[in-house]
């Protein structure tokens, strides 16, 4: 991670990833923050005015289909059907699902939701010696996914 771009860097031991997303939300940022393990695996989240719209991780941290799976707005076989569609014509997962009429806009936009808020609690677990690293005004994460994110509130993910 290049710190000399970075306006916060630390450690999740000494700033807890509950306080960063609240200075967050107090000072309205926007921008990136990038947390980066030890094993050198690195995440991202972008924030809209302190409310976190983005997250991407390296690894299959609660993928749309499996969210929508796991919450009954679809079963296991649209969900094999229409991922494996999303990745054949290389387009998001979401959009094949609404367009074939599996679920609507309504019910993705829910499902979003759910993912952004498993990926952001699934990111409290990160292990020891993580660090971090928030750019102001970037958004590394810009070409990833939809265009604009769910909105979820700080104080709910907290609770």
């Amino acid at each position: 991670m290049s710190e000399e771009a970075a306006q916060a860097v630390g450690f999740l031991e000494t700033t807890p990833l509950a306080d960063l997303l609240v200075h967050a939300l107090d000072h309205r940022l926007t921008g990136t923050l990038v947390l980066e393990e030890p094993s050198g695996s690195r995440h991202g989240v972008y924030f809209e005015g302190g409310t976190p719209r983005k997250a991407k991780m390296p690894s299959s941290v609660a993928c749309l289909g499996e969210v929508l799976v796991a919450t009954g707005v679809n079963s296991k076989r649209v969900h094999a059907l229409t991922l494996a569609r999303a990745l054949d014509e290389h387009v998001l997962h979401g959009q094949v699902l609404v367009k074939d009429g599996a679920i609507s806009e309504h019910a993705l936009a829910l499902g979003l939701r759910e993912q952004l808020l498993r990926q952001l609690l699934w990111l409290f677990e990160r292990p020891e010696g993580t660090r971090f690293g928030y750019l102001d005004g970037a958004n590394f994460l810009e070409n990833w996914g939809a265009e604009s994110g769910p909105r979820i509130s700080v104080m709910e993910l907290l609770w």
